[in-house]
């Protein structure tokens, strides 16, 4: 009874940990990577405050405005709008979201993360927080807002994509909690003496580590994480490396845009000119192109959404529309049909996020995990069966196909937080190999 006691109560709950790091960390990698821009734009005039581009690809001056035009024009002939919009522009996805003062936009490769769509609310909210004295009677300053990738990054976790140096304050050393930390930075060393340099990305290390230490990749995560949070892992900036002076005729073209602006005085067209001349040449790309089309960007009142009946235009309604979309996952989750299961908990935890429903959301991403296993279990079991009987047929070239994409969906249970598939993608790998051979 006392083991089975201290199983439930210690051993299960550590298993959950690891679970959740792990899966918290793959999210915030694919989060980073998928993030190529970000814009926020003062709603009073249109004006773009703050941009940052991501990509390693210089981004086209054109395709900039065409981003601003999109972000800025969004809502204004609209009865509504959703709490948080994803709309296509060509082979890139725009999530919008609209503060008091200003909107945001974030230029993603793919769609976004139920937990990216939160935490860009967090943004706004912390943005607006941060500059509520400056906002309300803003007139063109940008060196108001320099320091505002702070906040992307404490929000959007941008840095981890980023070159890594080792602090060498050994007392914050001593005092980590995670055992395995002390590996991981072991390793971390160990890729700077390899390369001879003194930064390494975060990559290398977890592929270095879990090659050469006997821990799983949740426990490699967690300690990466302490020692990002300890700032024992620093991320270096690498964007003002190759700063260029700005030319003579870059000057005058920022002097001609800004002397136009209306409601500056000399002063604060001076001024700008000044700001906008540090900048790089990305960011001002932005600032000035926003400038040439001065309008004020519309916010359309939320659109209600309807569940069954419920029109959800309140925290109220909005629990009651979670549990019903909840209903309905679990219904389909009985009949075996996971695919629209996970689409029903997928718009209950959409819906918890947009109404702040933090231990709903929580609760919710837990489930979808856990029906994302369940239905990936089930279709890898069937393509070993399939794998299988292609063998006793002989059918060599098939069983190899199946069995390497049985390795694959293994993969992907392992990516959710199920660490004993570890082995089970190895294992199906060799299966694989071994009827390639046999073609």
């Amino acid at each position: 009874v006392a083991s089975v006691a201290t199983y439930r109560g210690v051993i299960v709950p550590k298993k959950k940990e690891k679970q959740r790091v792990l899966t918290e960390v793959k999210t915030i990698f694919d989060d980073a990577i998928n993030l190529e821009h970000i814009l926020v734009l003062y709603k009073g005039t249109g004006t773009c405050i703050f941009f940052k581009s991501f990509g390693s690809e210089q981004i086209d001056p054109e395709l900039i405005g065409g981003f601003l035009s999109a972000v800025s024009s969004f809502g204004k002939e609209m009865a509504t709008q959703e709490a948080l919009n994803e709309i296509s522009y060509g082979d890139k996805m725009l999530l919008l979201a609209d503060g008091n003062l200003i909107r945001v936009a974030l230029v993603l490769g793919k769609n976004a993360s139920l937990i990216l769509r939160r935490h860009l609310k967090e943004f706004i909210s912390t943005f607006e927080k941060t500059y509520n004295e400056v906002l309300p009677n803003w007139r063109g300053q940008l060196n108001y807002f320099k320091n505002a990738g702070l906040i992307v990054d404490d929000l959007l976790n941008t840095s981890i994509i980023l070159p890594h140096q080792i602090s060498y304050d050994f007392s914050s050393v001593k005092d980590l909690k995670n055992p395995h930390s002390k590996e991981v930075l072991k390793v971390a060393q160990s890729c700077c003496e390899e390369t001879e340099r003194e930064f390494f990305f975060i990559a290398t290390l977890l592929k270095d580590a879990s090659e050469m230490t006997n821990k799983d990749t949740a426990e490699i995560f967690m300690g990466i994480k302490e020692l990002r949070d300890r700032k024992i892992l620093i991320p270096i900036e690498i964007s003002a490396i190759e700063a260029h002076p700005i030319s003579q005729q870059e000057l005058n073209l920022i002097n001609q845009k800004v002397v136009t602006l209306p409601n500056l005085t000399n002063d604060e067209k001076q001024k700008l000119v000044q700001d906008l001349s540090q900048l790089g040449p990305i960011e001002r790309e932005a600032y000035l192109t926003s400038l040439s089309k001065q309008n004020e960007i519309v916010t359309a009142p939320i659109k209600t959404t309807t569940v069954e009946g419920v029109d959800v235009d309140n925290k109220k309604s909005a629990k009651k529309g979670v549990r019903e979309l909840m209903k309905r996952g679990k219904i389909a989750d009985g009949k075996k049909d996971h695919v629209k299961a996970i689409e029903f908990y997928q718009s209950a935890a959409s819906l918890a996020s947009n109404w702040e429903l933090t231990d709903d959301y929580v609760r919710i991403e837990e489930i979808i995990r856990k029906t994302k296993i369940e239905d990936l279990k089930e279709k890898k079991s069937q393509l070993e069966k399939e794998a299988k009987s292609a063998v006793k047929a002989k059918n060599y070239p098939e069983a190899a196909v199946k069995f390497k994409y049985a390795s694959k969906m293994a993969s992907e249970i392992f990516k959710l937080g199920d660490t004993s598939m570890t082995k089970e993608v190895k294992r199906l790998t060799n299966k694989s190999n071994e009827y390639e051979k046999l073609k």
